[in-house]
């Protein structure tokens, strides 16, 4: 029905509207005959913006069935308690959220009623305000986090692209209602450090999670494979040209300065951006117009601005005040060929995450900076879940970094880890990165490298203890302890971090290895695994000789580590008892499929 309502608006092909009609008369029999509560039931799993397409065939058809019937998708689990200003939105799935308030925002022009407009304007700013990354992005593993507990959600499955291409709909949808700045500025942060950065600007791959975990690289989805956010991407990176300009009756509104064109024939107006933005600070607007043309050019005042803009119409410095919407308002009669320039000044800055102030992310103006990490450096970081370290003492910000010969290229003056490249994370394509640093004192700083020291010794510790060990990494070594079990081999976690590491993971036969045990001692089964992906289950159990010593069971748990990891299993002592090895084996509990954590090292400890 969205599909056919934007071709009956945007291609005006009447045919297209009758068939939305008879969906509409079709949905609206059956919709008759179905209680709320089975209908709420209903809205429990993904059913997209019935609520706006429905509003939106009310407005084309001017009956009022169709509007009834949006009202009737607006669940309880939410939406409703969203209205009544209640938060319901901790641990829910990210993108089944979205278009039910952008739904809302579409429909409140026709409706009237405030409480579609509150409903979306709180769920905007609980997601922006409370559970948005410095990127613009939200969502773990495709759930919202808690409010402000974000450092505790960087893994290699943050930011599902969809979220982002919705919330800026959502955005666009709010300003058409209320025009702030605040809602340009969003966009602003978004297309530049979510959109741009997680597209591969040199084939067009897009990312279906952007990373933000420190020590991580950008994965692409291959197009082919018509993912979600693949195919929600074919709509969203042609979107850009509609958040420039904004227009009502008496006002132009300049809301993102990028070069571009607008044509206002209502007016007798065009005006032609200029700009090399945002490696420029400057942007001109040139307006043409066969005769004057009175009416008000509104340009937004960035949130990042370090000193007030600087405004030039043909050459002649102007002194504007910003006014509570956020934008400098310039009303004129403007002739054919004014030129109005305006400078913004940028300068490098940073932005602490709320639940951990020491946790930093620089910027230059509206650009999200990354650091360019060599691969060990980026191990180091993964394996500890830390980032960068800077130690400022009381230096000001703007000396933690400094210019190289590039522009917005810079290189660190005060990390431990010596100069480090920074860059914008949107021109950052191949490679390990991480947008996120970490404050410390000496002392602090001290402290780290100790606690990694102490890491290095248990290392040690551990291989003094083994008996024997396995690794999948070492297939020769596999053949050796008599692997079992047709397996798959996984690199690192999804592709996406510690691709140094091998896994397997078997999916119907036992799988495990023989080893060898010491006879007359109590042994520990060591096994190491890699870190849970976004959707991984486990139901399996670890037998011994045929006798289990432990049963996995993971359903959705996203506390788990995403680095690899390691457990403990005492095997009894007469499974071990006048034996020289033992074979271990991962099998499955029931008749279904073998569900069990990728494997990537299994020890015999003393």
């Amino acid at each position: 029905m969205s599909g056919l309502r934007d071709v009956y608006r945007v291609c005006h092909i009447e045919k297209a509207l009758q068939i939305s009609i008879a969906l509409g008369e079709y949905l609206s029999r059956h919709m008759s005959r179905i209680p709320d509560v089975e209908l709420h039931k209903m809205m429990f799993t993904e059913y997209g913006g019935m609520n706006w397409v429905l509003a939106d065939l009310y407005a084309d058809t001017n009956d009022k069935k169709f509007l009834e019937m949006s009202k009737r998708w607006q669940d309880s689990i939410t939406v409703v308690p969203m209205i009544n200003g209640e938060d319901k939105l901790t641990n829910v799935h990210a993108n089944m959220q979205f278009p039910k308030y952008e739904g809302l925002a579409a429909r409140y022009p026709y409706s009237g009623n405030v409480e579609d407009f509150r409903g979306a304007r709180n769920f905007w700013e609980n997601v922006v305000y409370y559970r948005t990354y410095p990127t613009g992005g939200n969502s773990e593993s495709e759930y919202f986090a808690p409010k402000n507990r974000l450092s505790k959600k960087l893994t290699p499955f943050t930011e599902e692209n969809c979220n982002e291409y919705n919330m800026l709909r959502l955005t666009s949808l709010l300003n058409e209602i209320e025009p702030k700045a605040e809602y340009a500025d969003y966009i602003e942060r978004t297309l530049f450090n979510h959109t741009l950065a997680a597209q591969n600007r040199e084939d067009g791959r897009i990312c279906y999670f952007l990373s933000l975990m420190p020590g991580t690289h950008k994965h692409y989805d291959k197009l082919e494979e018509f993912s979600c956010c693949v195919c929600s991407s074919l709509d969203h990176y042609t979107r850009h040209a509609e958040f420039i300009f904004y227009q009502t009756d008496n006002a132009i509104y300049v809301n993102q300065f990028i070069a571009s064109e607008l044509n206002c024939a209502e007016k007798g107006l065009k005006i032609t951006q200029t700009t090399k933005f945002p490696e420029s600070e400057v942007t001109t607007l040139k307006m043409q117009c066969e005769k004057p043309v009175f009416t008000s050019i509104k340009i937004r005042n960035p949130h990042w601005i370090c000193k007030p803009a600087v405004f030039k119409l043909n050459g002649k410095k102007l002194h504007l005040k910003v006014d509570n919407d956020g934008y400098y308002n310039i009303a004129v009669t403007w002739k054919n060929n004014d030129v109005l320039e305006i400078q913004f000044p940028m300068e490098l800055r940073i932005e602490r995450l709320a639940d951990d102030k020491n946790l930093i992310s620089f910027f230059y103006g509206p650009v999200l900076l990354c650091a360019e990490l060599d691969a060990e450096l980026a191990n180091t970081i993964l394996l500890d879940e830390t980032a960068p370290a800077l130690i400022p003492g009381k230096l000001p910000v703007p000396k933690w970094l400094k210019h190289t010969n590039k522009p917005f290229t810079f290189e660190t003056t005060i990390c431990p880890e010596g100069k480090i490249k920074v860059s914008p994370f949107y021109k950052k394509v191949n490679g390990e990165n991480s947008i996120f640093w970490k404050i410390r004192t000496e002392k602090e700083q001290q402290d780290f490298d100790l606690n990694l020291a102490q890491k290095q010794k248990q290392a040690q510790f551990l291989d003094s203890v083994t008996i024997d060990r396995v690794a999948v990494n070492d297939s020769l070594d596999e053949i050796k302890h008599n692997i079992t079990g047709k397996s798959t081999r996984f690199i690192g976690n999804d592709s996406k971090l510690l691709t140094h590491i091998l896994s397997r993971k078997a999916f119907w036969d036992p799988f495990g290895y023989d080893m060898k045990v010491d006879s007359y001692k109590t042994n520990i089964l060591y096994c190491k695994y890699m870190g849970r992906s976004g959707y991984e289950t486990w139901n399996c159990k670890i037998t011994v000789d045929g006798k289990p010593i432990a049963f996995l069971k993971r359903v959705k748990d996203d506390t788990l580590p995403v680095i690899a990891w390691d457990a403990r299993y005492v095997i009894p002592e007469e499974l071990t008892r006048n034996k020289k090895s033992v074979q271990v084996r991962f099998e499955r509990i029931d008749d279904t499929f073998l569900a069990m954590p990728r494997f990537v090292e299994m020890r015999i400890l003393k």
